[in-house]
């Protein structure tokens, strides 16, 4: 994975975590294919926009909803926002 400015060539890009307002770079994963697995058990293919160590923004036909819970591989966190063809999770720091 490599940062989003070094891909696009272009200024650096931040997400700003809902909660601490951290700033944290993106990523554009090499491989973005992914599962997510919603409260209800059920699995579902998505598409990994771009991560970063507070969240991810993913395209999916899940029907997901805000503050549901979600689990992306071995990270997991609720929605904070849905966008165009899927939605925005932020990580659970474990606390």
């Amino acid at each position: 994975m490599k940062p989003m400015a070094e891909r696009a060539g272009g200024a650096e890009e931040e997400v700003f975590c809902s909660e601490d307002r951290r700033r944290q770079q993106r990523y554009r994963p090499d491989l973005p294919k992914g599962q997510i697995t919603l409260e209800d058990g059920s699995v579902h293919a998505c598409d990994v926009l771009d991560v970063s160590l507070g969240g991810a923004s993913l395209l999916t036909d899940a029907p997901g909803a805000p503050g549901e819970v979600v689990t992306l591989g071995q990270m997991r966190g609720p929605i904070i926002r849905m966008q165009d063809g899927g939605f925005v999770i932020e990580f659970d720091d474990g606390r």
